[in-house]
């Protein structure tokens, strides 16, 4: 989307605009703060048809978004059935809402794909963080060595790809063991145990 580029502008003038938005009776200024809300809309149906562009794509739609709601349109059919009906941010749990969007920010927001490999309808891709976030990073420190690899696995409904399986592992070769460690969305169901 052409107005990503200037993402850090945008947002920090909604930021505060946001912010003073309780206390705007100018008319203009509403309209002005109602464009910028929809510059920075992201749109799956714009989204590039080739598996690499568009997971690039969809992380640039996960940099800008303020909840994890605001990329639905990217997900797969099985991913958006997971979610109850008539859930929003709206109908959610305050507290619920805040834990998933805290989780959701500290994933990487910039992304290289590493390996690519696609059929006629689904994709799996490789990931590796350009930046790093500062949740792993602090996870790292106890570490003598450790990667933080993404897997993100698409499939095309309707003729659009969209996301069914976005997922980070983190990996820690410790002094005292390795731990592992996964957090996305998309993770295959585990079967159930006995009892």
């Amino acid at each position: 989307m052409k107005y990503l580029a200037n993402e850090q502008f945008l947002r920090l003038l909604l930021n505060y605009i946001g912010k003073k938005f309780m206390y705007i009776r100018n008319p203009i200024l509403v309209i002005l703060f109602a464009t910028l809300v929809a510059m920075l809309r992201v749109s799956a149906a714009e989204a590039p048809q080739e598996p690499s562009q568009f997971v690039l794509y969809y992380y640039q739609a996960k940099a800008v978004a303020k909840t994890p709601f605001d990329t639905t349109a990217f997900l797969s059919a099985r991913l958006r059935a997971k979610k109850p009906a008539g859930q929003s941010t709206e109908t959610m749990d305050p507290a619920m809402l805040a834990m998933l969007t805290e989780l959701a920010a500290g994933e990487p927001k910039k992304v290289r794909i590493s390996s690519s490999k696609s059929e006629a309808n689904t994709a799996s891709l490789e990931l590796v963080a350009v930046d790093v976030p500062q949740s792993y990073k602090d996870m790292a420190k106890d570490c003598t060595s450790w990667n933080l690899k993404g897997e993100v696995e698409l499939v095309k409904e309707n003729g659009s790809w969209k996301v069914d399986k976005d997922m980070w592992t983190f990996k820690c070769k410790g002094k005292n063991g390795d731990t592992t460690q996964s957090s996305g969305l998309g993770g295959k169901e585990q079967p159930a145990r006995g009892p």
